[in-house]
């Protein structure tokens, strides 16, 4: 505002700082209030905001963590339940083995092996569908697992859809680090001594030998097809090989005992069909055989 002085001097007085021309006093004062308190309440919505975040942020990893610790107690019981029905499968008791085996399915639906074993039961018990899901699950979260395929090459041959088991057969073998590679040339053989391809068998099942020149399993199954063949002689050594392995097999001892008998070696025949009857159950097949050898021996 302006002030005339008595000679007519103009002086100028500054309003009072924040106030407007026209303006009470009382007016400034009340909008540094509001701006105070709007900057409070601001400031505590904020505040508001941030531990409202910090809360979620705790139940996020809380129950992050409930669902992790889940997830491990799933695996750990799923493996358990897996290798009590692998127990079952080798006593033979496969009702009990595909119980345990359903329930590692589902309590961990994306584990192939599980799903390889649920198919190899399902196999088992003739129940060729259900083990082909299974196995085809297993292949699809594991495309490069071999025993899956070397399985649903075994489902195919016992359908009689060898083109398919051929396949799957060379898809077991492709993964170079397989252990077991004398299996699927063993099956392989014997799938295609289904289809009378005897030469090309035989030649698989030696193929066997090749890998694993200690495949017990592999020295009988040479000797069946050769024995088949007539060939009495190639039979017999390949059975002598095996014998190495698993001497006291009542079976085994059979063979042999009646190809020494072809071929006019009675002592070595009755010492292997004396070991028939010493190891095998008296009223076997294989017992009865063996005592009726001896004794048309023992007649002359």
């Amino acid at each position: 505002m302006v002030l005339r002085t008595e000679n007519s001097c103009t002086i100028s007085v500054a309003a009072p700082v924040g106030t407007g021309a026209g303006q009470p006093p009382g007016v400034h004062k009340e909008k540094h209030m509001i701006n105070m308190r709007h900057e409070t309440r601001t400031r505590f919505v904020r505040w508001q905001v941030a531990l409202l975040v910090v809360l979620l942020i705790s139940l996020t990893s809380a129950s992050a963590g409930k669902r992790k610790q889940a997830k491990e107690r799933d695996a750990a019981v799923a493996t358990s339940r897996f290798r009590l029905g692998s127990s079952y499968l080798q006593d033979g008791d496969l009702r009990r083995c595909l119980s345990e085996f359903l329930e590692a399915v589902r309590l961990q639906p994306r584990e192939a092996r599980f799903h390889n074993g649920l198919g190899q039961v399902y196999f088992f018990l003739n129940e060729y569908d259900l083990a082909e899901e299974h196995l085809r699950r297993a292949i699809k979260l594991n495309p490069g697992m071999s025993e899956a395929h070397h399985n649903l090459a075994l489902l195919f041959s016992d359908r009689g859809d060898y083109a398919a088991a051929e396949e799957s057969y060379l898809a077991a073998l492709a993964d170079p680090a397989y252990l077991t590679p004398e299996k699927v040339y063993l099956n392989w053989g014997k799938t295609l001594q289904r289809k009378g391809e005897v030469d090309a068998a035989e030649k698989k099942i030696r193929k066997a030998l090749e890998v694993n020149p200690l495949y017990i399993r592999g020295y009988r199954e040479l000797g069946r097809l050769l024995e088949d063949k007539g060939e009495d002689a190639a039979a017999l050594e390949a059975y002598l090989k095996a014998y190495l392995g698993i001497p006291e097999h009542a079976e085994l001892n059979l063979k042999i005992g009646e190809l020494y008998l072809r071929q006019g070696s009675a002592d070595q025949a009755r010492r292997y069909l004396q070991k028939v009857i010493d190891t095998a159950p008296p009223e076997s097949s294989e017992a009865l055989r063996a005592h009726a050898f001896l004794q048309d021996l023992a007649a002359g």
